[in-house]
């Protein structure tokens, strides 16, 4: 699994959306996803996306207090329809 470092505030400001980037958890790893922001502290993820699945990210990242951490918007393809939601920004390759 590659170890990723949140991106400072200063950073997070350059990120725009409309950025395609694959999810990157590592082999045989799968990402979660809320539906909405407010879902991510209190509900389990919706749904989940394997590694290498190509996403859109549809806004810039937002900072989650309870979880202490950036998470972004995506778009993506589920069974062929297009899908949103939320995932951590580090796993789609906004941390170095």
């Amino acid at each position: 699994m590659s170890n990723f470092e949140e991106l400072s505030l200063n950073d997070m400001e350059q990120v725009t959306g409309g950025t395609t980037a694959p999810i990157q958890t590592g082999d045989d790893q799968h990402a979660g996803v809320w539906k909405s922001f407010e879902d991510i502290a209190t509900k389990k993820a919706s749904a989940s996306l394997a590694n290498g699945t190509v996403v859109n990210i549809t806004g810039a990242p937002r900072y989650h207090e309870a979880k202490g951490r950036h998470y972004v918007q995506i778009e993506y393809l589920k069974k062929g329809v297009v899908k949103t939601g939320w995932v951590a920004a580090s796993i789609v390759g906004l941390g170095r």
